[in-house]
């Protein structure tokens, strides 16, 4: 195995700088790459847009202004002050490479969420050696996933020993100083302790190279830092839940009152209320763009509305726990409001939104997140059949794929790339050194195989098309329908208490 020296002399991150500064005719990212080195803040690339949560105002809104490790970029980007030199390694030895620290110390691998979603990423990897980045990812089955990690869950996971940051870094370290070359570290709740390792123990933490999912530290050459547009995966997942209740199965809802949906989070942080708010505009866009095309009279119309349920306050929204359990109060409370759907963003209380809607003998369904959570065995049957002959509660889900992320950068390392790009020739995929920044255009963001006939009936009903995949039907929507989605995300995206 073979380290190599990632500290580059001010000298050679300037001269890295020169060669690019004569490719894209930049002037002033030398002066960027000396104000890098000091504010932790340099690229080869400006930060011209972000997703800024602002709290003071209650909004989730686009600044291109702001910076920081809560804020997520609109493209792939190097995340360095220069070009560098990659981890190498001698992968003979697949147990000895990779191991995921899951994000908290009450937290599980097989948690249907996030945690699941980069173990599984790590096992694709692991197990397919002929898959690389852009091809048609593996089918993992849930039941391989237990098996794999009831026989090696040693070998690739590890609890953090406790909570506080120092529990991060003690398990960091342990990891480090046993072999293991690469940390997967889903969750933004890593962020905090990663760059605690990196200050409190240098020299381990020079040893391994680390795979950030859902924060960003925009200064260092040995993580590969993975951030989502998970509001466009909410967005499609918004639009599959409207045609769900206002068309498809329309005749039963009615009858209850106006169609209403709803949303909550775990705990009031990015990764969370970005989905709360994408889903919110999913409908908006519905309600707005696409329900004027369907030719309703003006009775029908208001009839036909999906409206969002506003509890009111900030806390309402956040049951202030990734808990089981702890998320009953809030499902409850939008139950009693009408809900006819809940996208809850809360990892497990996913499970306390299915159990009250079954315990209500509500005909609500549920929205996941993350993952296909439909497919997992937190789904269950509720008392309605829809018009598609399903009476499982989870229906479809906004889909992060953590799991592709993993794998690819896992991957490129192996194959010490740093970088894949498809044949246009923009990055999509960056290993250690690259912020990338999953969306609807790599494969980072999706609604779940289960919402796609959804997205295809409204478009072609919206459009009067004739699509056949949902593929064909996202193209159109995204290149050809006359509106652009991803600006209409872009220019109205907020999420108010």
């Amino acid at each position: 195995m073979k380290n190599k020296n990632w500290k580059k002399s001010f000298s050679n991150c300037l001269e890295a700088h020169k060669s690019l500064i004569f490719k894209i005719g930049l002037a002033t990212i030398a002066l960027t790459c000396t104000f890098g080195l000091v504010y932790g803040l340099a690229s080869t690339h400006s930060y011209s847009q972000f997703i800024n949560f602002d709290k003071a105002s209650h909004h989730i809104r686009y600044d291109k202004n702001s910076k920081g490790d809560v804020l997520t970029p609109l493209q792939t980007k190097w995340n360095c002050g220069s070009e560098i030199e990659k981890i190498t390694v001698d992968f003979n030895s697949y147990d000895k490479f990779a191991e995921e620290v899951i994000d908290g110390s009450n937290h599980q691998v097989l948690d249907k969420s996030f945690n699941q979603s980069a173990y599984k990423g790590l096992y694709a990897w692991q197990k397919f050696n002929d898959w690389n980045p852009g091809d048609q990812y593996p089918e993992v089955s849930e039941e391989a996933l237990v098996d794999f990690y009831s026989k090696d869950g040693n070998n690739y996971s590890a609890k953090p020993a406790n909570d506080q940051p120092d529990g991060f870094v003690a398990t960091y370290s342990a990891a480090i100083n046993a072999s293991k070359k690469v940390l997967v570290l889903p969750g933004y709740l890593h962020s905090t302790p990663l760059k605690q390792f990196k200050t409190s123990r240098t020299s381990d933490y020079n040893k391994g190279g680390y795979i950030l999912i859902d924060s960003n530290i925009p200064d260092e050459n040995r993580i590969a830092s993975v951030m989502f547009r998970a509001d466009q995966s909410a967005f499609l997942a918004g639009l599959a839940a409207c045609e769900y209740l206002s068309i498809q199965n329309f005749d039963h809802y009615i009858k209850k009152g106006p169609l209403s949906v709803g949303t909550f989070g775990g705990t009031n942080i990015p990764t969370v209320t970005i989905f709360m708010g994408g889903f919110e505009r999913g409908v908006q866009f519905f309600n707005d763009v696409l329900l004027p095309m369907m030719n309703y009279s003006d009775n029908e119309f208001e009839q036909h509305k999906v409206n969002v349920i506003n509890l009111g306050k900030e806390d309402s929204y956040f049951s202030g726990t990734f808990t089981i359990g702890d998320g009953r109060s809030i499902v409850q409370n939008l139950l009693a409001r009408g809900a006819d759907a809940i996208m809850p963003v809360a990892g497990p209380q996913t499970i306390d939104t299915v159990q009250e809607i079954k315990n209500q003998k509500s005909d609500c369904i549920v929205v996941g997140v993350d993952t296909d959570q439909e497919n997992s065995d937190m789904n269950e049957e509720g008392v309605y059949t829809d018009a598609s002959g399903s009476n499982k509660i989870i229906k479809f889900s906004a889909e992060k794929n953590i799991a592709y992320m993993t794998s690819s950068i896992l991957r490129l390392a192996e194959k010490k790339q740093d970088s894949y790009s498809p044949t246009s020739g923009n990055v999509q995929i960056g290993s250690f050194g690259y912020l990338t920044v999953g969306d609807l255009t790599n494969n980072g963001c999706k609604v779940s195989s289960n919402g796609e006939n959804y997205i295809v009936d409204l478009i072609n009903k919206s459009f009067q098309l004739d699509k056949s995949s949902y593929q064909e039907a996202l193209d159109y929507l995204l290149n050809n329908s006359g509106f652009d989605p991803i600006k209409y995300i872009n220019e109205n995206m907020e999420f108010t208490f």
